[in-house]
């Protein structure tokens, strides 16, 4: 994830599959201008939602794994 951020701010990030399961749940990062790695297993393939939460709003990106 890449952040672009004027000011630094606590985020809670959440990563979901297509069916709605949590993968990752409220991963509490300091955000800024920089870029976190978020890692899933060799086992998950497919569409993923990723929530960012913080007071400036919330917003949702999707990405897909493949083979």
């Amino acid at each position: 994830l890449n952040f672009n951020l004027a000011k630094t701010e606590n985020m809670l990030i959440s990563v979901m599959d297509v069916l709605g399961k949590n993968i990752i749940e409220n991963l509490n990062v300091e955000a800024n201008n920089k870029s976190i790695n978020i890692t899933l297993t060799e086992n998950f393939h497919g569409l993923y939602f990723i929530t960012s939460h913080s007071s400036s709003g919330n917003t949702v990106q999707t990405f897909v794994t493949a083979k």
